[in-house]
């Protein structure tokens, strides 16, 4: 979850309340306050990117306190300023929207706290700069319009003094080595009309544009693969500026290709209809109409009833509404949930542990019993056969999800060789396995492994002995083919003709792969 920095001055010119005051309702948003100096630090949760800076909290708080109620309104104007798009950029980063804002008052600490929100809304709605990506611009320093193209025309990036191409960029600045991977050999770049670099998106802006505390206009595209994405992370910038009372002025994005011109930022709010009956049964109180109207104010949303229905309209910045549910909830947070009464389901009912769980319960007894450490490592692998793999991955590490829970047993003793030794540690913990392009199985597996000089096939044979006995289980073994361990030390566990596991010593080239230098037992089963 994200840590955002308040500064404590600004945030209370803001809202006009004490820090006290502000520091008290601040949970109420989904937030943990945990620090409160010069500067407060927030802890809020993810899905509230509108929060992330002090314009955003500022004006959540106003709403709680009843400050300043209702739907904020956010005036635009035309610009006349024009984004042409090349249909080269289709290929790497196809999607972008534009916006003018003017008389910004600029200085180190506003500087500071616009670049912070730029990076948080990077990693929440970008992913990373993946899906979308920033840059704010000094207006005064370019001349419009302005062309989104892919090219190589060079130019003198942020923190250099050199002229560098965008290739260039890519081997030598360190944004260009850390995001290179976005753009590969297709170089996206915002020019203005005498072919001036603003933005070699998503990597670095040009120094042309660096916003000083001189600036007084500012120029912001935001670039990326998703439509929906760069518009969040527009709406929610331009918003955050008008609340320090900025003008803003629309942008037309040309799509040749498409036939199509968008002007942005569009900061009109979404509308929804929820029905009084629905907000009821999920809040779990009768509220009556003003009640409802009253809490819809306080979160700075506008409602309107009819015949017990609520037309409901959310502001633009407002990216976490995906869903009536969602208005809900901010019905609950402006009525209080301090204020909701407590009651006893009217349901009753009695639970029990599934039969898997009894299962696994069992064998984690035995294994602590047998000196055992339980450890829990990560559902996310890089493995390919037979893998689920996942479509966005953050890291290249993490592609898929685990087919075994061995690699994650032998990753933690990887980790742990300045540890004591022997160690035996083992994990209870699903995997996935693809069975077609359709169908997948879940299975609960028992892993255990133990590293040490005197680790091998009869020691692990014994464990797997004792655990299946407590299981009631006969079993037999057979010769294994299992690449994971040695051959002629490795063994299939059979049950009623069924293979449900396997054992052995792991294969010295892996213990080498980890720097592993005391042989390890394994062994895998089927619970």
């Amino acid at each position: 979850m994200p840590v955002v920095t308040l500064h404590r001055a600004d945030l209370e010119q803001m809202v006009g309340r004490d820090t006290n005051t502000i520091v008290e309702v601040l949970p109420l948003l989904g937030a943990d306050v945990e620090c409160v100096n010069e500067e407060i630090e927030v802890e809020f949760f993810p899905n509230r990117p509108d929060l992330f800076s002090v314009e955003g909290a500022a004006r959540a708080v106003r709403g709680i306190l009843e400050v300043e109620t209702g739907l904020p309104h956010y005036l635009t104007t035309p610009s006349g300023i024009t984004l042409t798009v090349d249909p080269s950029v289709n290929v790497v980063r196809p999607y972008v929207v534009c916006a003018v804002i003017r008389g910004v008052s600029m200085n180190d600490r506003t500087i500071k706290s616009l670049i912070e929100l730029q990076e948080d809304l990077h990693w929440g709605i970008g992913r990373d700069r993946r899906k979308a990506s920033i840059g704010i611009h000094d207006f005064s320093r370019v001349r419009p319009p302005f062309r989104y193209t892919v090219g190589e025309t060079p130019f003198v990036p942020l923190e250099l003094t050199d002229l560098l191409t965008p290739a260039e960029i890519l081997r030598v600045h360190p944004k260009g080595k850390e995001y290179a991977h976005l753009v590969g050999s297709h170089h996206p770049l915002i020019l203005d009309s005498e072919d001036r670099v603003l933005s070699f998106p998503p990597i670095i802006n040009g120094e042309l544009t660096r916003v000083t505390d001189t600036t007084t206009n500012l120029f912001i595209d935001v670039t990326g693969r998703e439509m929906k994405a760069i518009q969040d992370c527009l709406h929610i910038l331009v918003t955050a500026l008008a609340d320090r009372g900025a003008s803003i002025e629309t942008v037309d994005v040309v799509y040749h290709d498409a036939n199509e011109v968008l002007k942005t930022p569009n900061v009109a709010g979404a509308t929804h209809v929820i029905s009084r009956k629905d907000i009821e049964q999920r809040i779990g109180t009768d509220l009556d109409e003003e009640t409802i109207l009253a809490s819809f104010a306080k979160v700075r949303m506008d409602a309107q009833a009819k015949d017990d229905l609520f037309s409901v309209t959310v502001p633009c910045y407002r990216t976490d509404i995906m869903h009536p549910v969602d208005i809900i909830e901010d019905v609950a947070i402006g009525f209080g949930y301090d204020r909701i009464p407590s009651s006893y389901p009217k349901l009753g009912t009695i639970g029990k542990r599934l039969e898997q769980e009894h299962r696994a319960t069992l064998a984690r007894d035995v294994l602590q019993g047998l000196g055992f450490i339980e450890v829990i490592t990560l559902m996310l692998a890089n493995e390919s056969d037979e893998a689920v793999i996942i479509e966005n991955p953050i890291l290249e590490e993490h592609v898929s999800l685990r087919t075994s829970l061995l690699p994650g047993l032998i990753g933690t003793l990887a980790l742990n060789q300045h540890r004591d030794y022997p160690q035996m540690v083992y994990e209870v913990g699903d995997v996935t396995r693809l069975l077609d392009m359709s169908n997948v199985e879940e299975r609960l597996l028992c892993s255990g492994v133990i590293a040490s000089t005197e680790a091998n096939f009869t020691e692990i044979k014994r464990v797997v002995s004792a655990l299946l006995r407590e299981f009631t289980i006969d079993f037999e073994v057979v010769e294994s083919t299992h690449p994971t361990f040695i051959e002629g030390r490795r063994a299939t566990i059979l049950a009623k003709g069924q293979a449900i596991g396997t054992f052995g010593e792991i294969d010295p080239d892996i213990l080498t792969d980890h720097k592993l230098v005391f042989p390890v037992a394994a062994f895998e089963l089927n619970i």
